[in-house]
C-alpha cells in the first residue's frame, strides 16, 4: 500500500497511528517512521495471526523490523536498530528496582542480543526476546555486586526478574485494556481522547484535524472524560498501568 490508506480504512490506520506514534515518541526510536510501521500493521490487519489490539500490532511489526535490521540490515541500518533497542531497554531498567544500574544493565543485554540473536526464534516477538537478555543481564550485574560486597553483607532490594518481568507484562496487558476501553467509545469521543493524550494535540490543532469547533472540541473532552472516571473498570486498569 503507498500512502494514505483508503476511506474504509482510516479510522483503523488513524487509531494505529496514534498508538505508533506514542511507541516512537516514548523511546526516540528512529528505524521507521510512526506512518510506516502504521501502514504495515494496516496491510496485515486481515491476518489471521495478527492480534487484537492496536498496541500489540505495532510492537509486532516494529519487532520484525527492528530484528530485519539488526540480523540482516547493513551497518548504518543495524546501527540505528541497535540504538532503537537499547533505548527501550534502557527505558524498562530505569523503571525496575536497579535504576541506577540502568546504563550498564541495557548495555550488557544489548551485547546479549546480538549474541544471542540467531536463537530468537520469533522475529516479531524480536522486543520480547531482548527483554529476556535483559532479565539475564540483570541477574548477571547483580551477581557481580554481591561478589564485590564484604562478606556478610545484605542487600537492601533483593531483585527477582520474574517478578520484574511479570509486573511489565501485567502493566502491558492493562494498557491494552484501556485502549480497548477507549476503542469502544464512539466517535468523535474516540477520535478527540486519542488526539489529545496519544498525539498530545492541542485543542486547536485537534480541531483542524477533527472540522469542528475549538469550543465543540472542549465540551466534548470534558464529557468524555467525565464518563471515563465514572468508569471504575478504566480507572482501576488506568491506576495499575500508571496512566493516571
Amino acid at each position: 500500500m503507498d500512502g494514505i490508506p483508503s476511506n474504509d480504512n482510516e479510522q483503523l490506520y488513524q487509531e494505529l497511528l496514534a498508538v505508533a506514534k506514542t511507541l516512537i515518541e516514548r523511546y526516540q526510536w528512529k528505524l521507521l517512521a510512526s506512518t510506516e510501521v502504521a501502514q504495515r500493521a494496516l496491510r496485515a490487519s486481515g491476518g489471521n495471526d495478527q492480534p487484537k489490539s492496536e498496541l500489540d500490532r505495532i510492537k509486532l511489526h516494529y519487532s520484525l523490523a527492528l530484528y530485519q535490521a539488526c540480523y540482516f540490515g547493513p551497518l548504518e541500518l543495524r546501527t540505528i536498530a541497535y540504538t532503537d533497542l537499547h533505548q527501550y531497554l534502557y527505558a524498562i531498567a530505569r523503571s525496575s528496582r536497579w535504576a541506577d544500574h540502568a546504563e550498564d544493565i541495557s548495555n550488557r543485554a544489548i551485547v546479549l542480543v546480538h549474541e544471542q540473536i540467531n536463537r530468537c526464534e520469533k522475529p516479531n516477538a524480536f522486543l520480547m526476546f531482548a527483554q529476556l537478555q535483559l532479565r539475564r543481564a540483570c541477574t548477571e550485574h547483580v551477581r557481580a555486586i554481591r561478589r564485590e560486597l564484604p562478606i556478610g553483607t545484605v542487600l537492601e532490594v533483593v531483585y527477582d526478574p520474574d517478578e520484574d518481568r511479570a509486573s511489565l507484562l501485567d502493566r502491558e496487558a492493562c494498557l491494552r485494556m484501556v485502549l480497548a476501553l477507549i476503542g469502544a467509545l464512539p466517535a468523535p469521543q474516540r477520535q478527540i481522547i486519542l488526539l489529545k493524550f496519544l498525539e498530545a494535540l492541542d485543542d486547536e490543532r485537534i480541531s483542524e484535524r477533527l472540522h469542528l469547533s475549538i469550543s465543540n472540541v472542549r465540551v466534548i473532552r470534558h464529557r468524555t472524560l467525565t464518563q471515563l472516571r465514572a468508569n471504575q473498570q478504566l480507572r482501576q486498569q488506568c491506576l495499575h498501568a500508571e496512566l493516571i
